[in-house]
């Protein structure tokens, strides 16, 4: 019976020495495992930092031009008004000469 008890007392101890070189097998996996995963994720969070400061750079040229942009329309309206009033003087003096010419009204007469 003592021959028993020790031979089964050795099996378990082998079981349980196998299965603690099992967990520390796995354990040495899962830690590697999640160092690279978190490598990845300090690439990714340097990819992304990296992908912000170049669109930042970007928003901020869109900005610029959209401004430059809405000076320059501002200047064109301004021009156009501007250009506008010239032409209705030009306009009424026009109008004016013809109707000092049709001697203040009517069609002037043939001659």
């Amino acid at each position: 019976m003592d021959d028993r008890f020790d031979e089964l007392l050795g099996e378990m101890r082998t079981e349980r020495a196998e299965w603690h070189a099992q967990m520390r097998t796995e354990r040495a996996e899962w830690h590697a495992q999640m160092n690279r995963r978190l490598d990845q994720t300090d690439e990714n969070l340097r990819f992304l930092g990296e992908l912000n400061r170049r669109s930042e750079i970007v928003f901020q040229d869109v900005v610029r031009e959209l401004r430059e942009m809405r000076r320059e329309t501002r200047e064109s309206a301004a021009e156009i008004r501007a250009n506008a009033e010239t032409s209705k003087a030009h306009t009424r003096a026009i109008f004016a000469l013809i109707d000092r010419l049709e001697g203040g009204g009517g069609i002037a007469p043939a001659t």
